[in-house]
């Protein structure tokens, strides 16, 4: 190499090295989005096809808390309900779903002396979950962290979490970009990169009929603020244009026979459907709501969804 080359080397070398001063350049992945704790985010599964975010600590201000939101989630089931006995203490929980599992994420101010205390009192045995003390019962394995984590799921899900604690693990990529695209004032959030779970509707519900339609959806994403009501955005790509047309009749065709079936003494009800926007623009479906407090409960009823809850 001839001095001139060597000395373009030696400035182009200099000037990478400016600009990783500069600009932050360094091994330490980006922050993930909507504020998620970036240790949850690394626990995350490499193989989840959905994800879930709860904002405990803003959800407890919402209006809707009490009624809908304590001690259960949109989604998690049974696991979720075994961390959710603690959520005074939860600030932030992801739910991630791989085939049949899903694996509970938790961090908040839990006193971790004390709650195992409470599962031993409770008589849950006591285990070793990949090198960790916790419990595990009915299937369900559940660690405490210090520093205030949880995490509760199939043992083999705990313990592939585990493996990357204390790492520097980005959220995974199906769900990154995704997930920047959202409001990070969002109190709640899903994102689907997989087919959808089967809906756990009433038979006599006006969307019974939407868990088939909903079967060629390739991706959705849901995001809500529950500071005022329930303000949500959401959005279904479907696998072609014709899957999306479907969608969309559908949906409209729900709403349009929940209005035809409004009793003439609840003229509230009409204002709710008039605050839910459904549209299609090629391949995907969006649907925007924005309800007051009052509204929810009327919404609910109508579509069966109270009996739903009722139940659990």
């Amino acid at each position: 190499m001839n001095l001139r080359a060597r000395l373009m080397a030696v400035v182009a070398a200099a000037v990478f090295a400016a600009v990783c001063v500069m600009g932050g350049c360094s091994r330490q992945p980006a922050a993930p989005p909507l504020g998620i704790d970036a240790q949850l985010a690394a626990m995350v599964p490499r193989e989840a096809t959905i994800l879930g975010g709860f904002r405990m600590d803003r959800i407890r201000t919402s209006p809707l808390y009490e009624e809908y939101f304590r001690g259960r989630l949109p989604m998690g089931g049974d696991t979720a309900r075994g961390l959710m006995q603690f959520q005074e203490q939860i600030d932030e929980v992801l739910v991630a779903v791989v085939e049949r599992d899903s694996l509970v994420l938790a961090k908040g101010r839990l006193d971790k002396a004390a709650v195992e205390a409470k599962l031993r009192e409770a008589k849950a045995p006591a285990a070793t979950v990949g090198g960790k003390p916790g419990f595990e019962q009915n299937g369900v394995a559940v660690v405490l962290l210090d520093g205030g984590y949880a995490l509760a799921g199939p043992r083999a899900r705990v313990e592939d979490a585990l493996t990357r604690l204390g790492k520097n693990v980005v959220l995974p990529a199906r769900f990154f970009q995704t997930a920047q695209s959202m409001p990070a004032s969002s109190h709640m959030w899903v994102i689907s990169v997989g087919r959808l779970p089967v809906l756990e509707l009433p038979e006599r519900s006006n969307l019974a009929n939407l868990p088939r339609a909903l079967e060629n959806v390739e991706m959705a994403k849901m995001n809500a603020d529950l500071s005022n009501g329930f303000k949500m955005s959401a959005a279904a790509t479907c696998t072609t244009e014709p899957d999306a047309k479907q969608i969309h009749t559908l949906l409209r065709g729900v709403i349009g026979m929940a209005r035809l079936s409004t009793p003439t003494d609840k003229p509230e009800l009409m204002k709710v459907f008039d605050r839910i926007q459904i549209a299609q623009k090629e391949r995907v479906v969006t649907l925007d709501a924005s309800l007051p407090p009052e509204m929810i409960d009327e919404l609910a009823g109508t579509f069966g969804l109270r009996q739903r809850l009722e139940r659990r």
